[in-house]
């Protein structure tokens, strides 16, 4: 059952007395009732943001011969870093770069949205990029793909403009550290979702008063 509908039918329960107990006792069973609800809804978005649901692809990096590039640091759905490091949650894309390398554009496409993130490392640039499955040659797949950057200095994205189109290769940014924070290696993160409808990219406020996105139904 979607969550959207559980927390529909938790209501319609409470609104007809369904398990209610009789008496005085209807007014806090409803409070109680909602507070579970509350805390089914937090679990969901905590799950969402923590990554417990994102399954390993098998995928690894390979780097060009005669090609010099930084080595990924931490990669998709890790529990442990390269290095050894073991991570509070899974990781939900990869990290690489040293400090100051360009961050270029993966494919064309458009800024999406540029904005001030608080991940609990510090506050930091976030920059996301929308491209059509035209932009990246492809015919039988998702309409949609987002190209999300954290870990950037805010000053050195700030100028990029929602709607702004952006071509393969052209520079957003440069590596910086999580949150601007000294304590962190230098690193940018990158991340990519596949979806048919632009419109399912929903924004919300976190507990430290910056903006994070998430995807409605997303699988």
């Amino acid at each position: 059952m979607p969550k959207k509908w559980f927390v529909v039918a938790a209501a319609f329960a409470m609104v007809s007395g369904t398990g209610a107990r009789e008496g005085h006792t209807g007014e806090s069973q409803l409070k109680h009732d909602a507070g579970e609800t509350r805390d089914v809804q937090a679990a969901a978005v905590e799950r969402f943001l923590k990554g417990y649901d994102i399954a390993g692809t098998g995928l690894q990096p390979s780097y060009p011969k005669d090609y010099v590039c930084p080595p990924l640091t931490s990669l998709y759905a890790s529990w442990i870093d390269v290095d050894g490091t073991r991570r509070k949650e899974r990781h939900s894309g990869v990290d690489g770069g040293r400090l100051g390398d360009p961050v270029l554009a993966p494919a064309p496409g458009k800024v999406r949205r540029v904005w001030i993130a608080d991940w609990s490392e510090g506050r930091e640039g976030a920059v996301l990029l929308l491209h059509t499955r035209e932009h990246l040659n492809l015919t039988n797949s998702p309409k949609f793909y987002y190209s999300e950057f954290d870990h950037l200095k805010y000053s050195d994205v700030s100028n990029l403009k929602e709607g702004q189109r952006i071509e393969r290769g052209e520079r957003i940014g440069q590596v910086f550290r999580p949150g601007g924070n000294g304590i962190y290696l230098p690193e940018v993160h990158f991340e990519v979702y596949e979806v048919d409808d632009d419109k399912a990219l929903a924004w919300s406020v976190n507990a430290r008063g910056t903006q994070f996105f998430k995807i409605q139904n997303l699988d």
